[in-house]
């Protein structure tokens, strides 16, 4: 591609191929145990914070987190708010967390025209039934980026990500996406949903001689794009 060839005439290389998959909302699905997600408050911070550590720990690229800084990150951000993160806890024990961010307040996604790959993905996913419709040249996007996620297990982020799509669906949202590894266990909170990968390559150019990014996973967010 040339933009492609554009970074790396520029001393870019490839450092990793990482994943976006999106998750097209099509209808509500039913969400066990529903009534255990709520909004995080200010006394939640602590433990948000832990978990994100947790979840993301030992790749490269993620600045552990504190109840301050992820304070200071809901704060700053357009459109994020504490409303829009939430979390799924059993018993006052926080298991998951997600922050909701609809890209559509921050940016116009318009379609120019599909590639024959994506164009025979939708003709599929409409005949089949899979989509009610596929977006086309001239659609605007409505999608919503799941830019913090943390989890116990992908076990207890399922419901929460259940949760966001009757959200998203109630909001005109068509889409959910995150950025992780192609392996990485949260895809796994994914299952049941129909989800269209589109892989995202990381480039990176050493600033100092013999300087170079060890082969450890990655973590990425929307505020990162």
């Amino acid at each position: 591609m040339p933009s492609m060839r554009l970074f790396e005439r520029e001393g870019f290389h490839v450092h990793r191929k990482l994943v976006m998959p999106a998750i097209a909302v099509t209808k509500e699905v039913q969400v066990p145990g529903a009534e255990n997600i709520r909004s995080i408050a200010p006394r939640d911070l602590e433990a948000v914070a832990q978990l994100l550590s947790q979840t993301w720990h030992g790749h490269d690229l993620f600045e552990p987190t504190s109840a301050a800084s992820l304070a200071r990150r809901i704060e700053r951000m357009a459109s994020l708010g504490y409303a829009s993160v939430l979390v799924c806890e059993d018993q006052d024990r926080i298991l998951a967390c997600a922050a909701l961010w609809d890209w559509s307040k921050i940016m116009k996604i318009t379609v120019l025209r599909l590639s024959l790959r994506m164009r025979i993905l939708g003709k599929l996913l409409v005949l089949t039934r899979v989509l009610p419709r596929f977006p086309g040249p001239g659609d605007a996007l409505r999608q919503m980026m799941l830019p913090m996620i943390g989890c116990k297990t992908p076990a207890d982020l399922s419901p929460l990500v259940k949760h966001v799509n009757n959200l998203a669906f109630r909001e005109g949202i068509q889409q959910l996406f995150c950025i992780c590894e192609r392996d990485h266990g949260i895809l796994e909170s994914t299952k049941g949903f129909t989800r269209i990968d589109t892989g995202l390559y990381l480039y990176v150019k050493p600033l100092q001689p013999d300087l170079s990014m060890a082969d450890a996973p990655v973590a990425m967010t929307g505020f990162d794009m």
